[in-house]
């Protein structure tokens, strides 16, 4: 599509007139069909969030009408559908997940067919999607097939492990050395801590 939905993105997000923000976003949609639409989407930096937001603080509904079907045709309907994420985690679009883990959108949903974010990600061998869910407190639904591991899953698997342990760890011993409460509830207070707080702000222990 040689950056054609990189550019209109662009364009969209410089826009102030709304005859010109409803001219893009139906040129967008133009493109929905065609091949690797999705791919090219989801790699415009904060470029499904910009859409969510404009879809909220609008009152247009030709407009909202537009960005729904936009999600549509790149099969990840976040707005209508949290199991939209379900098709996020399954086709590895990590940085589409950040932007949820970051506005802590639940992504401990069953889709119809009973399946969750993580496990798609695990049956799909999306490593590093598998990872971010680890440490954000996600856990398999389904029994591991560790046999049938590829060596980056369970390398993913591995560093979730020891980064969230190694978080824990070091929260205690900052409570432990600062507050005057029992180890107990020390560690109540820790365990509800989201790891993945840490990882997105670059502090690791």
């Amino acid at each position: 599509m040689n950056g054609a939905v990189q550019w209109l993105m662009q364009k969209l997000r410089s826009s102030e007139s709304n005859e010109l923000i409803n001219n893009i976003i139906a040129a967008i949609h133009n493109l929905a069909d065609l091949a690797l639409f999705d791919e090219e989407l989801c790699e415009v930096e904060h470029g499904t969030s910009f859409l969510i937001s404009l879809f909220k603080n609008t009152n247009d509904e030709h407009l909202q009408h537009y960005i729904t079907e936009i999600f549509r045709a790149a099969r990840f309907n976040v707005l209508e559908d949290s199991t939209g994420y379900h098709a996020i985690c399954k086709r590895g679009f990590d940085h589409l997940l950040y932007e949820a883990l970051d506005n802590d959108v639940c992504l401990h949903v069953s889709n119809e067919l009973h399946q969750y974010p993580i496990d798609l990600a695990y049956e799909n061998d999306e490593h590093p999607c598998v990872f971010l869910l680890l440490i954000s407190g996600y856990k398999f639904t389904k029994k591991r097939r560790i046999t049938e591991e590829s060596p980056k899953m369970r390398n993913a698997i591995h560093k979730a492990e020891v980064f969230t342990q190694s978080t824990y760890s070091s929260l205690e011993n900052v409570f432990s050395n600062h507050c005057r409460l029992s180890s107990d509830i020390i560690k109540i207070i820790v365990r509800h801590t989201n790891p993945y707080f840490f990882y997105s702000h670059g502090i690791t222990y």
